[in-house]
């Protein structure tokens, strides 16, 4: 696994989780799993470490960049290793600048210094891998490099490659002028060529087309991105070439750690047979945000507080929404217009709304226990992990129609009691509306309710179930060298 992000040493979002989740039941199947991360100044602060040794150095441009790869002090044998260059990764942020929220200037550079390096790195650490699993643009250019620069020498001859796409928004593009950056001959970079995209380099597109094969974290975000030009964000039609090459499987969740039944970060544990603690959870939720202790439907929101989420369904629909006997917990952080709109919300509708500007893990299991709807009204949602850790925790999902939210959520119908959650199609405030008052209105029936909440808490998203789906996909790609 190479990835720019793994749980818990560097997190930005669902990435982190899918690669250790991922890698974790791949090693219950009996899979020899590894993963290659950045050394983060985070990694540094959070876990002790111990270097490995030091790799040659990275020549980029007319510098040469030191790499060294560092693995925990206590792993033995080592399962996770960190790729180490100071100047390049010893910061505050994974991705972006933390006080504009806008991407390293520098990201280009950090990011193909920390590819070269990984694939440095594999040879001296005395373990050889069939695969490599690459995610996202940060690790785009591997299939290319080992296609083009080191099929010569015989370490890296037959080894697979698989890339997943995690969001195809997040594409990396950046000017041409930085493709001599990468060492791979300047000739390569030419109009419609796998690494030009409207005459810049697009990191994506060139793991699309060199990778053995891909995938992405849905069947329909898989199905969405490349029949719909918006949705692919410009490369539905690369996709489409790829056609039989390219996949879609479901992520799973930790079931250990989203677990209402043993999670320590609670106020009270809990289960589908004994659903009291899920009310202590939602009173101590309540009184800890400040909002009046009782028997109001209680939402929950999580989420990266950018465009794709559809935030503006809240502010479109702001109005209704205050005249509305419910309450509203929401947790992010993101771009500075949504922190400014859902601040006045919050002022606006005191005793409704409570919302905080943060990263916090413990908030984040005590809101999923103790709210009685999650709201995910995504324009857009290659998988989404927050649907289904609500689900396990008893709290219904209210999701649009799309991606992932489509292949995890089905409509309740109170006639027949089938189904886990609410759902709507057009990303407009009437339907939005409409969803939410069909679950206000089951949340009213308490015998609906109740079979509505063990429907989402028999659930299984299980990494258990997906593990199979991506060795038969390894075992494809391995098939082809």
């Amino acid at each position: 696994m190479i990835s720019a992000e793994a749980e818990p040493y560097a997190k930005a979002g669902g990435l982190a989780d899918m690669v250790v989740g991922l890698s974790r039941a791949l090693l219950k199947h009996g899979v020899d799993v590894r993963i290659l991360i950045p050394c983060y100044s985070e990694v540094r602060k959070s876990t002790p470490l111990v270097k490995l040794l030091d790799l040659p150095h990275i020549k980029m441009g007319t510098q040469a960049y030191s790499a060294a790869i560092y693995v925990e002090s206590h792993q033995t044998p080592p399962l996770t290793y960190f790729i180490s260059n100071h100047e390049l990764f010893d910061r505050e942020g994974i991705y972006n600048e933390p006080a504009s929220g806008e991407g390293f200037a520098d990201n280009f550079e950090r990011f193909n210094f920390f590819m070269q390096a990984a694939l440095d790195a594999l040879p001296r650490i005395s373990w050889k891998p069939d695969l490599l699993h690459c995610h996202d643009s940060q690790t785009a250019l591997i299939p290319a490099f080992l296609k083009l620069q080191r099929m010569a020498e015989s370490f890296y001859q037959n080894i697979a490659t698989v890339f997943t796409i995690h969001n195809v928004a997040y594409q990396g593009i950046f000017e041409a002028g930085k493709f001599p950056l990468t060492g791979l001959p300047p000739e390569l970079f030419y109009p419609m060529s796998p690494f030009e995209y409207y005459g810049r380099i697009n990191l994506m597109k060139a793991g699309i087309l060199y990778a053995d094969l891909l995938n992405t974290v849905s069947p329909t975000y898989a199905r969405e991105i490349q029949e719909n030009d918006e949705y692919g964000a410009g490369l539905a039609a690369v996709l489409r070439q790829r056609e039989g090459k390219f996949f879609g499987i479901l992520n799973g969740i930790d079931t250990i750690e989203w677990d209402p039944r043993t999670d320590r970060l609670l106020y009270a544990n809990y289960s589908e047979r004994d659903l009291s603690g899920k009310l202590v959870n939602k009173q101590q939720l309540q009184e800890s945000c400040g909002l009046p202790v009782g028997d109001a439907p209680l939402i929950g929101m999580i989420s990266r507080l950018v465009d794709q989420k559809g935030l503006d369904l809240l502010f479109r629909a702001k109005r209704e929404l205050a005249r509305l006997e419910c309450q509203w917990v929401i947790l992010g952080t993101g771009v500075a217009r949504y922190h400014q709109m859902l601040q006045e919300l919050a002022e606006e509708n005191s005793g409704k709304f409570w919302v905080r500007f943060a990263f916090d893990n413990k908030l984040a299991h005590r809101i999923e226990a103790g709210c009685d709807l999650f709201l995910m009204p995504s324009r857009y949602e290659p998988c989404g992990l927050n649907q289904m850790y609500s689900m396990r925790y008893g709290t219904v999902p209210i999701v649009r129609n799309t991606g992932g939210l489509a292949d995890t959520v089905t409509e309740f119908h109170p006639t027949s009691k089938k189904g886990n959650g609410f759902k709507f199609q057009r990303h407009a405030p009437e339907p939005f509306l409409e969803a939410l008052h069909r679950a206000l209105d089951i949340w009213r029936n308490r015998e609906l309710w109740s079979q509505l909440v063990q429907n989402c808490m028999c659930q299984d998203f299980s990494w258990d179930r997906r593990a199979s789906e991506y060795i038969g996909l390894y075992h494809k790609a391995i098939a082809q060298k």
